[in-house]
């Protein structure tokens, strides 16, 4: 004949179902972590965006600018294509990245990179100019290294320097020794001996 229950034994036998139920929830939330913790990881090891080089309106017209909505600079002392540019040079102008996208708006074929001597790579439009932002330049719009030291001008969308027009100097020089021409230079004798001027009588300098 089975021994009657005694109250101890009743609640030893209820305890077992309810500690299961515990443990089950304690296994299923940590299943549960476990999984949020995995995707929170799986999202940062996401590969960042690159940003793009991009045009915009500034107070010399459209010009390409960085990420950050900061003017684009070409140096003419970078001849060939090859920058010049370093240390110093190189802290007040820094180099655009190489890595950098282009807007739809831009023609990729305009643009190319270039290696570095420390291994990085920049950023090249028109297969010629190595392109730079300005540290003077404290946000998106302005332009304060436009024409710095008659060496540093903004970069026009066609990789182009604005500002830096050899047609149009071309242009001032004086036609068939001197003789005026319509809108061209005129020699006026001055204080200062024989000088152009300009067809309005202004003084010309190079």
């Amino acid at each position: 004949m089975n021994e009657a229950a005694t109250p101890a034994t009743s609640q030893k036998r209820r305890a077992w179902p309810l500690l299961t139920i515990i443990i089950s929830l304690a296994l299923l939330a940590a299943a549960c972590g476990s999984s949020d913790d995995d995707e929170a990881a799986a999202e940062s090891d996401a590969p960042v965006a690159d940003g793009q080089i991009a045009v915009a309106q500034t107070d010399l017209g459209d010009v390409l600018v960085d990420p950050a909505g900061l003017t684009l600079y070409g140096f003419t002392d970078d001849v060939d294509g090859i920058s010049t540019c370093f240390d110093n040079c190189a802290t007040a102008w820094p180099p655009v990245a190489g890595g950098l996208g282009l807007d739809a708006a831009l023609d990729a074929a305009g643009f190319d990179t270039i290696a570095r001597p420390d291994g990085t790579e920049q950023l090249r439009a028109a297969g010629r100019w190595p392109l730079y932002t300005f540290a003077g330049d404290a946000g998106p719009g302005d332009t304060n290294g436009q024409a710095s030291a008659g060496v540093w001008f903004a970069v026009a969308p066609d990789g182009s320097l604005i500002g830096l027009d050899g047609d149009q100097a071309a242009a001032d020089e004086p036609a068939d020794g001197g003789d005026q021409a319509a809108g061209g230079a005129v020699p006026v004798e001055t204080e200062l001996g024989p000088v152009l001027t300009s067809a309005a009588g202004l003084t010309l300098y190079a």
